[in-house]
């Protein structure tokens, strides 16, 4: 199948717009030329996909791994597998752009992003959840702001404007996440 290019930089939005009426699910979608459903491993080495896990679930049923400037459009990616997997298999992509000190900027390109995915799927409406603090920062000073597009077979596609507090070790970024549904369920179970 064709897939759909979500192409997002700092100063444009571009979609191919020649498949685009054809996209059907999130699998449809790429960020850094990665699909879910696709093999973590036809785009690193096992070794590479260890060495980024990340420790986040409590729950071990899924591996988060985060790889640090993958291609040209996102600062980070990460992905999430079935645990014990010895394909890799993506069950959730994200990719973040990193907004340091400059929130405002993350709400304006996430907008501009929202308009896109609303003009091509015109039956999923976006919902937004406010902004909200960020249970990672104890002090309840760092904030989350989402929008959502859930899908009737229960994907997701989110998109993240984190606001993180000057004493936080993170910077404020936007995220752009594609779950299936089992991933989304696993993280709606509160995991951590």
């Amino acid at each position: 199948m064709k897939k759909i290019f979500l192409i997002i930089t700092i100063f444009l939005i571009t979609f191919n717009f020649q498949s685009l009426t054809k996209a059907d699910d999130i699998r449809d979608f790429q960020i850094e030329g990665i699909s879910i459903g696709d093999s973590a491993l036809d785009f690193f080495s096992e070794s590479k996909i260890i060495k980024n896990k990340n420790d986040y679930y409590k729950n071990k049923k899924f591996t988060d791994v985060e790889i640090d400037k993958v291609g040209e459009l996102y600062d980070t990616i990460s992905f999430n597998y079935k645990t014990g997997d010895n394909n890799y298999k993506i069950e959730s992509i994200s990719g973040a752009i990193f907004y340091k000190y400059n929130i405002k900027d993350c709400f304006k390109k996430r907008d501009e992003i929202v308009k896109e995915i609303s003009d091509v799927f015109e039956n999923t409406k976006p919902k937004n959840s406010g902004k909200i603090k960020h249970t990672g920062d104890k002090s309840g000073k760092s904030t989350l702001s989402n929008i959502e597009f859930n899908f009737k077979n229960g994907d997701l596609i989110m998109l993240s404007c984190y606001d993180w507090s000057k004493k936080m070790p993170y910077t404020d970024h936007l995220a752009i996440s594609f779950r299936t549904k089992k991933l989304k369920d696993f993280i709606n179970s509160n995991p951590y």
